[in-house]
């Protein structure tokens, strides 16, 4: 049977799943996290006059963590570098960037 956008899931044969059984946390605490981590970079750019803030291989483990570097990373709004030497690798360097800077300013703008 041709598939077509007017049938249900159960006609399709597909299962929808809901966020809750396929994550182990949150869309809500996934943004969050974000949000802290972005934060986070915002201010240690302020605080250290521009300079990066060392991200260690430890931290980068957790899966959670690492995907939200790496979505701010993918929007612009960060830019993260491995290290490599003896002992480093897998840490980064990470820096907020202008469109970073931008959009914290103007949440804070709004709230």
């Amino acid at each position: 049977m041709p598939i077509n956008a007017d049938m249900d899931d159960k006609e399709r044969g597909t299962k929808v799943f809901r966020v809750s059984e396929v994550f182990k946390i949150n869309i809500k605490e996934r943004i969050d996290l974000r949000m802290a981590l972005l934060d986070d970079l915002y201010n240690h750019h302020f605080k250290a006059v521009g300079e990066p803030k060392m991200v260690s291989k430890e931290d980068l483990k957790d899966k959670e963590i690492y995907l939200a570097y790496r979505y701010l990373a993918e929007k612009c709004y960060i830019e993260a570098t491995p290290i490599s030497g003896a002992g480093q690798a897998s840490s980064h360097r990470c820096k907020i960037m202008v469109a970073g800077i931008d959009y914290i300013e103007k949440l804070a703008a709004n709230s």
